[in-house]
This record gives C-alpha cells, structure tokens and sequence, in this order.
C-alpha cells in the first residue's frame, strides 16, 4: 500500500481571438501623409487614474483554512494546538493565528494580507511541534478559489515529503508542516513540561539499553555511533543490513505508576534504502511498547506514520505502517502514552529490512534524546494543557491571534483635502495598527487587543482617528484604554476613538512644520496607544474577519465630517457627501469616491514608507498603477519594499 491522495484539477482556457479586417481597395489620397511623433505622453497621477467604480482598494482576503487531522484514532491527534506563520520573507517567521483542534479536525476563517504566500504549519502537543508528516491540510477557501492539498508531482507543482503546494488562480500558498524548531520568542506559554520520568541523551555509554537481532538467524546492527548527533556527541544507530531481519533498539524500564498522562518524545535522523523511486519503501522502522510480558504492540506517533513498508522481498513488517525513506534532517517525534499509565513499560527501535540493498551505503536509523515526560496538568480546567495554553491560568482565554502578525503593524493612509481630492501623497494622516484577537479553547473570541502608533502627519487641521469594530456596545464588559482612547455613546455601535486629535500626539521637529514626511527632517517616534475590549460572552470569530474593520478619520472640529474608506458608509451621513471632488451617493451604496473612484484613504497591511510630502503616490509605487487599474488582480504586492516596486527617492524611510 502506498500513501497517495488525488488533487483535483481545475484547469482554465485562454483563448486569443485575432480579429482582421481585410480592405480591398483604398480610397483615400494616393500619397497619404504620415503622421509626425506623437507628442510625449502627460504625466499620468493618482487624480488623474480612470479606475473601476467596484475596485474597492482591498489589501486583504479572506481565508478558510481547513485541516483535518489524518491520524484521528488517538486522543492527541484528536486535539493538538495548531499555529500558521507568514514565511514570506524567508527565515523570519511571524506567527498569524493560534488555535485547536477539536475532532481531529480545525477551521477557522482568518484575514490575510495580500502579499503574504507562504505560511508554516506547525503543529504542537503538550508543548512540543511535532513531525506531523501525514496530517496536513485538506482544503484552504480563498474568496471564490478553492486551494487544495498536493500530496503528490504534478505538472507545475513543486513537492517534496513535508512540504505541500497549494495554488489558487492568483496565488500558490505553500504550505509546510515538518518539524522546526519554536521561533526565538515563544508564541504561548514557554515550553514547560511536566515531571521527567525517564530520560537519556546518549551520552553516557549504553546505560542499560539493550539491542538484540529478533531471530537467531538475523543480524543486530545496532550501536552507539559518533557519526552524527542531534546533542551532543553520541546517538544509537542501526545501518542497513544485507538480508532481510528485524532488530531492535530497547529501554531499561519505565515507570509509569501514578502518572495518568505521558508522552515518549525522541530526536531521529533516518534514512533508508528506497532504491532511489520516491514511491518505493522496501526498509524501515517503527516505535513499539511492553509492559515486560514479552509481547510488544505498536505505538503509533502523534502525526502518523509517513508511509508503509512494501511487501517485497520478505520484510517482516511489509504492508505496515512505519518510518520509510527519508526524515531530511533531525526530526522530533511524540507519541501519546496515556493508553499505558500507571504500568511499567519498555520500549524499543524496531528496524525491519529487505533481502537486499540497492544503496549499501544509507545511513540507516538514529535515534537521540529519549524522554519520557508527564504531560502536564490543565490548571485551569479549560480542556487545553498548560504548555499548549497561553492563557493556563484563565478557563475562558487560551489563545491569541495577531493581524497582520505577532511582531507586525499595518497601515491606514489618509489623504485629508476631502471633499477635495488633494494632492494623492496619502501622508496627511499616517497610522499603524495592530489587532490581537484572544480566544477561548473553542475559537470564539474572548477580548480584542489593539496598538496603534502614528507614522505620519501633515495635515494643517487638526484631525481625529477613529475604527467602528464589528460588534455592539452592549456586548462589552470592559474596557481598558491608554489616556486620551474612548468609545463613543451616542450609537449602539461600539465606535472607538482612538485619538480624538491626532496632532497632541506628535510634535514636528525643530525647524518643520509636519512629522515624518519632510526629506532630511528628524524622525520623530509616537507613543504606542493601547486599548483592551473584554466581552460579556464570547464572540464567533466569524465577526472579525473583517480587518482592520472600519477605520476613519475625522476634523475635530467638526466631528460629523467623517471620512472612511471607499463604499463605507460612515457613522452619521456628514453633510458634505456629494461636495466637490466626492461623488458619493448612499442611495447607491458610493461613498467617498471621486469621479474616477479614487477614495481618500488607503490601507496597506504592513509596515510602510509612505510618499514624502508633495510625491504623488504613482511617483513613490511604480506598481500601484497596475493594481489600480486591473481592480487589484495584478501587483497585489505593490507596497512591499523592492526597488522594482518603489521609487526609494520619494518615499520616507523609516529607521
């Protein structure tokens, strides 16, 4: 049996029609004058874009994300925390969205920057990200596309054991689920386990373990090698054996007496003879258990096993499941030993081979820092263990997620002339955020955490900030704000007011007259305004896939005079809808557009170097004519930092 999964295909035809007109014969003068060079073209600015009246400048999706655990038969594949990076850039890791799995299976519908296309997968139990070969991804839901999980080569596709490649008709999402290691700064609760029941790195000779052939007929190829190592200097090797056999690597005994809750969790590199066909296990091993009795029963690890043995050439393992072909690196393993507490067990390596060798030099199976840990207790009694809980000692919170990412802010860009369009170099108004949503162990959201941080302004009025988030105010319990924060009475909706006057924030330097958006000007750095919303009763999360909700700026003079981003309607109808260069008419759901459908803010959902003062903004983004103008289809990226992309000239680097 072989592990396989089919991809379904959805193919698309392009079709060119050349339309030719054939004349017969020509009428005009016989010497026809040739037109001279046409003149150089006009410069072509933001006002000036003839843009799509349903382009609504979005930066970010929606995403469904699906996984479904494939190893469901045990209780630790049954629930598992779960945790999605952006790997856009690399190495850098920046954790999106945290949660759990609930019957072997996790959804949940998140927002997701456009530029973002790689994410990271990284499955954790009782504190520890686990090799989860087989349990990946069974289908991701981006707006109207539907990206699916490639287990397998196909034309186009780029796929290796642990790594799957989804596409969509704009997007590959790829996304990979093999063992790494926890960022830098830990994403929940630091990874403290529970009591140690048996461990052994391998650095102090055998101590008592045993390894043994299964028959007197076969070979035992196991030992103590300084080839390789996950720690340290030593680990336990078997290489590959010549003739078909079984042997095993085995434990002095473990006691498990009192404990209700553990896990077995080792380092392992291997790699087998596989005859050089990515579909072809004719060598491999497995993890097995005993209570001392001399019978042994298969431990299946939190993951699954990545494939089966074949049934070739007397392997006596064939046709199970077991660790075949290659690990590509030290890999950690975890396997749920609740099935056996309160018992004292051995466990051992079980290597099993064919009758030859098409590679006699494979390195084989090594096996490093064994352990055995008590689980860990659930303090809170919340259904999450404390090493998976970010919040272990609160039952109604255990997970945070961020937007854009942990350790990222997002932009709101506001042009502050309305309702005359202005000069487009989208730096009057300036303002980073950031949202954290905190969820209880079942998804639903708890309490909402937003920073906001002023970047920029240049706006000779003073303005205020605000964002209508997508829920009531009868649904708050709390609130908690820095000094000048607050949420707005006269609605039942919950309006909050970030700043009610922006300018009290940040003071220009010496000699300037804006903040951040003269060439040559000192940085000025704003303080970070904090706000911390707790819930009567948890929200679905499905009501906060919208960010970064409805953020709007406002003259404080004049607070009806409420600008928001393109086709959203504001608060209370300003009286200046329809004035000028905006063109908005509720009737017809347009607001806060002009005549070309230009608006007046712009989100972008990262940190940004916004145009300096007077750069129009086609002159600062060479690319965001094309997104423009192609209703966000092409140069979805058009904001990220690249001197294809930017014009480093008439932009403001932040330091």
């Amino acid at each position: 049996m072989r592990f396989m999964s089919s991809l379904r295909q959805i193919s698309g035809v392009c079709c060119l029609l050349l339309i030719v007109v054939a004349c017969d014969s020509y009428t005009g003068p016989e010497n026809p004058v040739v037109n001279p060079d046409p003149p150089p073209p006009q410069t072509v600015t933001t006002g000036s874009l003839e843009l799509d009246e349903e382009f609504l400048f979005k930066t970010t999706g929606s995403l469904r994300i699906v996984v479904r655990l494939l190893d469901a038969s045990s209780a630790a594949s049954q629930q598992s925390r779960l945790e999605f990076y952006d790997i856009s850039s690399g190495d850098q890791r920046e954790l999106i969205l945290a949660g759990f799995s609930q019957n072997a299976r996790f959804e949940r519908i998140v927002p997701i920057p456009s530029h973002i296309d790689s994410v990271l997968i990284r499955r954790v139990y009782a504190g520890i990200a686990v090799d989860s070969v087989k349990a990946g991804v069974s289908s991701l839901y981006g707006g109207v596309r539907i990206l699916r999980h490639n287990f397998g080569p196909t034309a186009g596709t780029k796929t290796s054991k642990n790594t799957r490649q989804l596409y969509s008709e704009k997007h590959r999402y790829t996304m990979t689920d093999v063992d790494r290691e926890p960022p830098a700064k830990q994403s929940h609760s630091a990874y403290q386990k529970g009591q140690v029941v048996f461990q052994d790195n391998m650095e102090n000779g055998t101590n008592g373990w045993l390894h043994l052939a299964l028959s007197a007929s076969q070979t035992d190829n196991w030992q103590q090698t300084s080839e390789r190592s996950a720690s340290g200097q030593f680990s336990w090797r078997v290489s590959p054996h010549p003739s078909a056999g079984s042997d095993a690597l085995q434990s002095p005994f473990i006691n498990l007496t009192g404990i209700e809750d553990a896990i077995l969790t080792f380092k392992q590199f291997y790699a087998f003879d596989d005859c050089g066909q990515a579909d072809f296990a004719p060598d491999g091993g497995r993890v097995e258990i005993s209570d001392g009795s001399g019978d042994w029963q298969v431990l299946k690890p939190v993951g699954g096993y990545p494939g089966v043995l074949d049934a070739i050439c007397d392997n006596p393992l064939a046709g199970q499941e077991a660790y075949v072909q290659s690990s590509n690196g030290w890999r950690t393993a975890v396997f749920d030993l609740t099935p056996h507490a309160n018992q004292i067990v051995y466990i051992r390596f079980r290597s099993a081979w064919d009758c030859d060798n098409c590679a006699s030099d494979a390195p084989g199976w090594f096996i490093d820092d064994v352990a055995v840990l008590s689980a860990g207790a659930d303090t809170d009694g919340d259904g999450i263990r404390d090493e998976d809980d970010d919040f272990p000692s609160s039952n109604t919170k255990a997970f945070q997620s961020w937007y854009p990412a942990e350790n990222c802010f997002g932009t709101i860009a506001c042009e502050s002339d309305w309702p005359s369009k202005g000069d487009y170099d989208f730096n009057d108004l300036v303002m980073q955020y950031q949202y954290k949503l905190i969820t209880d162990a079942s998804g639903n959201v708890v309490a909402l955490n937003g920073l906001f941080r002023v970047q920029a302004f240049s706006c000779a009025e003073q303005l205020g900030f605000g964002v209508r988030l997508p829920f009531s105010l009868s649904d708050i319990a709390s609130f908690l704000g820095s000094s000048g924060t607050f949420l707005e009475a006269s609605t039942g909706q919950a309006i909050l007011v970030v700043s009610n006057d922006v300018s009290s924030l940040v003071t220009p330097a010496a000699g300037y007259t804006t903040v951040n958006t003269q060439e040559g000007s000192p940085y000025i750095s704003a303080p970070v305004l904090s706000v911390l919303i707790e819930f009567n009763s948890p929200l679905p999360s499905t009501a906060f896939e919208s960010t970064p909700f409805d953020p709007f700026f406002y003259y404080t003079a004049e607070r009806i005079r409420e600008v928001q981003m393109p086709d959203t309607p504001p608060v209370a109808l300003p009286p200046y809808l329809g004035q000028q260069d905006d063109t908005s008419n509720p009737s017809l759901g347009r607001y806060y557009r002009t005549s070309k459908n230009m608006g007046w803010m712009l989100h972008v959902p990262s940190e940004w170097d916004h145009p300096l003062e007077g750069a129009d903004l086609l002159k600062a983004f060479k690319r965001f004519r094309s997104w423009a103008e192609s209703n966000g289809e092409e140069m979805e990226n058009w904001y990220v930092s690249g001197s294809d992309r930017v014009n480093t000239e008439w932009v403001w680097r932040s330091p």
